[in-house]
């Protein structure tokens, strides 16, 4: 059924940037030495844009972060890489021969930190990878994302990762929540029932006219 196709595509697509979500030098498996929950957002928040529009995905946190297992506050400074990854998905597509997984209807650039397409991973023509830049006792990131294509997305962010500190092995996974934004999840939850929250907390929805 193409419903359950649509299903299976998005939470594949979710999957697939959480997969890569880690440092593209060392892919974090296990437990690591510390977990962290920062916040993003996507402006404008719009729930329907045109071709040629911008969205910004914008992300920012202090180098000093509580440890969600332990309670300890943390001095998470001069970190290697903290880096993730994130996809589309035109769902409005799926059930048909077009490509619904590809971040090629979209271009992209940086205004702090970096984007870029990794050809060495996974799924790389889905996927582009993202890397935070370190300043000013924080971690930031400020994209743009100019779609080409019309269609019905949605879009992932994947959990962040650093491979450690530059002088030790503290590596790091930080758990990503979309603040200050309207997600507009019901495009998908309207005719595909609710995402999980584990899904809900890293994905965004909007049309492109």
């Amino acid at each position: 059924m193409v419903i359950n196709k649509v299903i299976y595509c998005l939470v594949l697509m979710l999957a697939l940037v959480q997969f890569i979500s880690c440092d593209p030098e060392k892919e974090l498996s296990g437990e690591t030495t510390y977990n962290f929950s920062i916040n993003s957002s996507i402006s404008p928040s719009s729930d329907t844009i045109n071709i040629g529009d911008t969205l910004y995905l914008i992300s920012s946190f202090p180098s000093q972060l509580r440890d969600t297992k332990t309670g300890s506050n943390i001095n998470y400074s001069h970190s290697k890489a903290i880096t993730s990854s994130i996809g589309f998905n035109d769902f409005s597509k799926l059930g048909t021969n077009t490509d619904s997984s590809t971040t090629k209807y979209f271009n992209f650039f940086t205004i702090v930190g970096d984007v870029y397409n990794d050809k060495t991973l996974p799924v790389y023509w889905q996927t582009n990878v993202i890397k935070y830049e370190e300043k000013n006792d924080g971690y930031y990131l400020k994209i743009g994302m100019i779609p080409k294509k019309s269609g019905i997305y949605a879009f992932g962010i994947a959990n962040l990762g650093s491979a450690g500190q530059i002088g030790n092995k503290n590596d790091a996974l930080f758990l990503v929540t979309f603040t200050h934004t309207n997600q507009h999840l019901y495009y998908y939850e309207d005719q595909f029932g609710q995402l999980s929250d584990h899904d809900r907390g890293g994905a965004y929805c909007f049309v492109v006219r």
